[in-house]
């Protein structure tokens, strides 16, 4: 099993990523890069973190500033000696369904979810493959395995994200770094918390993250939870279209 002596992760001022962080430097993790919006939360993840033995770094960005981005993570890279882990957390929700939503919450959507996923994991690329060692892991969803009614741009960025990660693993699949591909059902998190549907097999935000840094430790290509929801997602993406569209009708 893999150790992370240092680790960054966008989007950890609250949820799973947050949460990961956490049950990081519980499993041996001593130094963080932590990287949000929001600095309150972040600086409070700090303490949590002094408190279990590590240190961490705050850096406040957005990652849909990608150019800063990638110039930032880089510098960070240096300065802590090459991060062992790197997590694209960092994501936005459903933008709605298509006849109310407009084009700029949809450009949100693919800027945050994918562009800057994919800016955080190309800032440290280059320097990892050279190192021949550390992880690269995206969070993508279930939800990207096949387009949900009202959740469109979600759904589609989630699937770009899985897609990108299953190409950069073969391209890299030589140099003896990992490439993990999250992809989590509901989860209770602030995120979720706004949803009034129902959320069928949602996940307690610990045991998430324990499963999340599970499979992360083990190497494995893709950490897919929770197994019911996984199957029914499988379900889906399997029947007839003339089924799916009846259903997502039912459904939208």
């Amino acid at each position: 099993m893999a150790h992370f002596e240092t680790a960054l992760i966008t989007g950890a001022s609250s949820g799973l990523g947050y949460a990961i962080a956490l049950e990081l430097a519980r499993s041996g993790t001593k130094t963080f890069a932590l990287i949000a919006r929001r600095t309150e939360p972040l600086a409070a993840l700090a303490v949590e973190l002094e408190s279990l033995g590590a240190t961490a770094r705050v850096v406040q960005l957005d990652v849909s500033q990608h150019d800063e981005l990638i110039e930032s993570i880089r510098e960070l890279d240096k300065e802590l000696g090459g991060f062992d882990l790197v997590l694209a957390n960092a994501g936005v929700g459903s933008s709605g369904p298509a006849l109310q939503v407009e084009f700029d919450a949809l450009r949100n959507t693919i800027n945050v979810n994918v562009l800057g996923a994919m800016a955080t994991i190309m800032a440290v690329l280059r320097p990892m493959a050279k190192r021949k060692r550390g992880t690269l892991a995206g969070m993508s969803s279930i939800a990207g395995q096949r387009g949900l009614p009202g959740s469109g741009a979600y759904s589609a960025s989630k699937s770009a994200l899985s897609t990108w990660l299953d190409t950069l693993r073969a391209d890299i699949s030589k140099t003896g770094v990992r490439v993990t591909d999250i992809r989590p059902g509901f989860v209770k998190t602030p995120m979720t918390d706004k949803h009034t549907f129902k959320m069928p097999f949602l996940v307690d935000l610990d045991v998430a993250a324990r499963r999340c840094v599970r499979d992360l430790e083990r190497g494995k290509a893709v950490c897919t939870f929770p197994a019911p929801m996984a199957w029914l997602l499988w379900t889906l993406r399997r029947l007839p279209d003339w089924i799916w569209r009846a259903a997502a009708k039912r459904i939208g």
